[in-house]
């Protein structure tokens, strides 16, 4: 009794109008909301719907359900417990399920308005913000500087040597130019403290110190293998990065979970593997081997062309690191050194610095270009605030259990854009970048 009469009290107060022209018998206002529903009243006063299925052998209240306004709170009640019984569904089981004794006026927006409002369905079906790609750091576009200059550096692997009796485990640690996309590889026995630094001692011997590193900040390396996790997960980078501040270099990390901010050197890792799984085909070998096959994939990946070789036979050599460490294309090619008689200290630097000049030359004319094209992450969303609800994407959890947090600090790039932020959950803080952060609430 209680429910109808809130039902005729809903009723009277949205559709008073049309419920005195059909006490009176008049014809219904065209511009009403019932018209197309030839509704009626029932012996109780309240407004259903008459439709066409009257001879349908299915209970009353589904052959004329109550007419309910969908802008009433009494609706948003009924809908909102509806979806609780029926366990979260989703809008169309709701719509159906409320059909059977209501019809709501506007009901499918009311429904996904309100399952909208839900906390909870907002929470398994959220998804991560998405950010326009970034302007390219100043690191990648320093031409005319020496190769290596500014570096990216990660880890991959491990690879199975055999030492003695017994097989241990290898890792490669890349070396990538920013500007020139030159690679060196190293091989490291471990992913120790130790290792990581003796392996950035090395490159420098070979390849000169450089002014900036970029890498993963070290949990990052958790999702490349799982035999990598414990390693990882040991790995100081404070120490790391106090041992590169003596050789007075400046480290850069990416935040915890943001692969993308090194995709200059994932790419590279990439088709390092592809050459090495191609080359030992899942077989062990010695240190000697592989450290043997770690340079002739170097030299692969130093041969590559960096842009778009034409069909034209009378195309020049085409534009590769190589060219500008060696000052030829590819190992394959030899050098293009003219004899001269007088073969003067003086001549063998200008050759050289010619070479490095035609490089560079090309670099900003075929290259440069390319870089220009947002490939992906074309569009853009509203910046996350300090004090908007987040759940923080784990990748290893199941959705439900993604913590749910709150945005207590946004790192902000040169174009104004977030794309860092610190969420504060229920038992610790995490730094994440946006791509990692489904928005549930804005603060505004």
């Amino acid at each position: 009794m209680a429910e109808r009469l809130c039902i005729r009290i809903v009723q009277n107060a949205y559709l008073g109008a049309d419920i005195a022209d059909m006490r009176e018998g008049r014809k219904i206002n065209e511009s009403s909301k019932l018209i197309k529903l030839n509704a009626f009243l029932d012996r109780e006063n309240l407004v259903r719907i008459g439709g066409r299925i009257c001879r349908a052998d299915v209970d009353y209240s589904i052959k004329h359900p109550v007419v309910l306004p969908g802008e009433s709170s009494l609706a948003h009640r009924i809908v909102w417990q509806r979806h609780l019984d029926l366990m979260h569904a989703g809008i169309e089981r709701v719509l159906a399920d409320l059909r059977t004794e209501y019809w709501i006026i506007g009901g499918r927006r009311s429904v996904r308005r309100i399952i909208g409002r839900c906390l909870y369905c907002r929470r398994l079906s959220a998804l991560p913000k998405q950010v326009m790609m970034a302007d390219l750091p100043s690191e990648r576009l320093d031409f005319c500087l020496p190769a290596f200059t500014n570096v990216g550096i990660d880890f991959f692997g491990p690879f199975a040597v055999t030492v003695k009796r017994s097989t241990e485990k290898r890792y490669g640690c890349i070396f990538t130019c920013l500007v020139s996309r030159a690679v060196h590889l190293e091989l490291t026995p471990s992913l120790s403290l130790n290792s990581v630094v003796l392996a950035l001692k090395r490159f420098i011997s070979r390849r000169g110190r450089p002014k900036v590193i970029f890498s993963d900040n070290g949990k990052s390396f958790v999702r490349a293998a799982k035999c990598l996790e414990e390693e990882l997960t040991n790995l100081d980078l404070e120490k790391l990065s106090a041992s590169a501040s003596d050789l007075r270099i400046h480290w850069k990390f990416s935040p915890p979970n943001g692969p993308h901010f090194g995709g200059v050197w994932e790419r590279l890792i990439g088709m390092a593997k592809k050459a090495l799984t191609a080359t030992l085909q899942g077989n062990t070998c010695t240190d000697e081997v592989l450290s043997t096959v770690f340079a002739e994939v170097e030299a692969l990946l130093n041969g590559r062309p960096l842009c778009y070789i034409g069909d034209d036979p009378s195309n020049p050599e085409p534009l590769t690191p190589f060219l500008l460490l060696t000052g030829r294309a590819n190992v394959n090619v030899p050098l293009d050194i003219t004899c001269v008689k007088d073969c003067t200290l003086s001549k063998h630097w200008c050759h050289a610095q010619l070479i490095v000049n035609r490089f560079w030359r090309r670099w900003l004319k075929e290259y440069l270009p390319t870089l220009q094209r947002r490939s992906k992450w074309t569009k853009d969303q509203a910046n996350l605030e300090v004090g908007d609800v987040v759940v923080v994407v784990e990748p290893q959890l199941p959705r439900g259990q993604w913590p749910l947090g709150r945005v207590t600090e946004v790192v902000k790039g040169s174009d104004g854009r977030v794309r860092i932020a610190t969420v504060r959950t229920k038992h610790r803080s995490y730094v994440r970048p946006v791509t990692r952060l489904a928005l549930i609430e804005h603060l505004h």
